[in-house]
């Protein structure tokens, strides 16, 4: 599926919102008139617009168009819609923000008002469809939100996440490395919870289910979906974490049986942390020590662990394996993989660190490079 076509069904199908199905106002088989065009990095001010279609991967030789930043906040919520064009080229800037649409409120706008210039237009699907954030997923706003509340809500809870595709393949192989498999997750700087749902659907034996977040808000929309994943599995348990991620295993530990899980992480636990990405990617990031030294730790005691970051600047990666290689004994203890979110089946171009304790099939790991 391709971005064009991902933001068209989600909007379509509706965002549920505090239990109830909301949908953004569209003529029949509008998405088969228009284009879809997405700014690259912090907008279309100033820079050229890509079309989010087949043919964009076409002329780009594999890689599909859509955001290159590493989230999906922000200038991601809006798209430049304009009658379907024999020309594919980029556009240059053609609008600002300032006059989009908000098609929660107002629907899209109609054919004939696009004229030849198009418009620009806000909308949930876009942030959902980057991630291809699931169609069930129900978000939780305040009463009063104003639909552009709503879409900055939902593009905050959606952006700082992992994809949940991405979730799911990492957790296929971490599964074949518990001889009984994972019964307990750790989500660690859960956002809207983006890995423990991706991941749920493919651990069967999945019971128990840790989430931390210091967003409190962002945290009771992740528990509340995270819980209706395992409603049905006897015995299941999900656990809000919301002060600061813990940095240390015994920390770790400690917070678990606080929580009342009531085991230390060990065997039949997958850890997953997927620490801030801004400051790799705008600045020199933050020591990675104390967070590698607990996910190690936690792989001794027979967990397996993954850790997400920014990967497109590679600054994250680089830090990693720097690590690694100051500490020899180590170096088969963490794999290290720069990958494109699109061979997860992510319809935009979003480059992703990976730091895993098993190998991923079809990944090369960058643990010894700098």
């Amino acid at each position: 599926m391709n971005y064009h076509d991902a933001i068209g069904e989600r909007v379509l199908h509706g965002i549920r919102v505090n239990g109830e199905l909301q949908k953004e106002l569209v003529p029949p088989g509008y998405f088969d008139q228009v284009d879809l065009w997405i700014g690259q990095r912090n907008g279309s001010q100033g820079r050229k617009m890509l079309l989010a279609t087949e043919v964009e991967r076409e002329r780009t030789g594999g890689i599909l168009s859509g955001h290159y930043t590493q989230c999906t906040q922000g200038w991601q919520t809006g798209v430049f819609v304009r009658l379907k064009s024999q020309n594919p080229e980029p556009l240059e800037p053609l609008a600002d923000f300032a006059d989009a649409i908000c098609a929660l409120q107002d629907g899209w706008p109609s054919l004939d008002s696009l004229g030849q210039h198009g418009r620009m237009v806000r909308s949930i699907a876009v942030p959902c469809a980057a991630l291809l954030w699931p169609l069930d997923y129900n978000f939780i706003a305040e009463s009063k939100a104003t639909a552009t509340d709503l879409i900055k809500k939902i593009a905050h809870i959606t952006g700082n996440s992992v994809a949940p595709p991405l979730a799911a393949a990492i957790a296929r192989v971490a599964e074949k490395h518990h001889i009984t498999g994972i019964t307990h997750l750790v989500d660690g700087y859960c956002g809207g919870g983006g890995f423990s749902i991706g991941a749920i659907p493919v651990l069967p034996d999945v019971r128990h289910v840790v989430l931390n977040d210091h967003d409190a808000a962002v945290l009771a929309c992740c528990k509340d979906n995270v819980e209706r994943l395992l409603r049905h599995r006897v015995g299941h348990g999900v656990y809000a974490d919301e002060d600061d991620a813990p940095v240390a295993f015994d920390e770790l530990c400690e917070r678990c049986i606080k929580l009342g899980v009531g085991e230390r992480p060990g065997r039949g636990w997958h850890v997953h942390i997927s620490p801030p990405c801004q400051p790799w990617v705008c600045g020199h990031g933050y020591p990675l020590a104390p967070l590698l030294n607990m996910l190690e730790l936690a792989v001794q005691n027979g967990a397996t662990v993954s850790m997400e970051c920014e990967g497109r600047k590679k600054k994250f990666a680089a830090a990693v394996s720097t690590w690694i290689q100051a500490r020899p004994r180590e170096r088969g203890c963490f794999k290290v993989y720069v990958i494109d979110a699109f061979k997860y089946g992510i319809p935009t171009y979003r480059q992703r660190c990976i730091v895993t304790s098993f190998p991923m099939p079809g990944e090369t790991d960058r643990a010894g490079c700098q």
